[in-house]
């Protein structure tokens, strides 16, 4: 399977310069070559949405991170890996990214106390990040941006 962009991606960046914002997203392979690919798509948006430079570079890498953690971790190596769904909800201040697998899910509390890399760029990068996992339905994680004023 190819990528959706669900939509029609026709006028999308018409729709936020005119705070008609609307959620859109994409579906790419659990394959390490599309991570580019997830990282274009936030990276387009959260630049749109006037995000500094390096605030666009920072979501990009927790993105990527995110998309690395499923492909290392959400599915046993000989099992079927489906999609995954990348979801931006562009809001007037805050960028919300959701990002969802359908493998197994992990221990949170195991996660949280001794973090790899990806984990630890997340909270660091974001604002907000959110898991939901369970082990026979996969794992939802919501990053949240808002660009600093100055």
């Amino acid at each position: 399977m190819g990528i959706i962009i669900i939509d029609g991606g026709r006028g999308y960046i018409e729709m936020i310069k005119h705070n008609d914002f609307k959620n859109v997203k994409i579906k790419v392979p659990c394959e390490e070559k599309y991570i580019r690919l997830a990282r274009l798509f936030v990276g387009g948006i959260a630049c749109q949405m006037d995000f500094p430079y390096d605030m666009v570079e920072n979501i990009k890498i927790a993105v990527s991170e995110a998309v690395q953690n499923i492909i290392d971790h959400a599915y046993n190596k000989k099992e079927k890996k489906p999609d995954i769904e990348i979801i931006c909800n562009p809001k007037k201040e805050t960028l919300e990214i959701k990002i969802i697998d359908h493998g197994h899910g992990f221990n949170l509390e195991k996660a949280f106390k001794h973090p790899g890399f990806g984990i630890s760029f997340m909270k660091e990068f974001m604002d907000q990040i959110e898991y939901k996992t369970n082990v026979k339905n996969g794992t939802t994680l919501t990053l949240r941006k808002t660009p600093q004023i100055n």
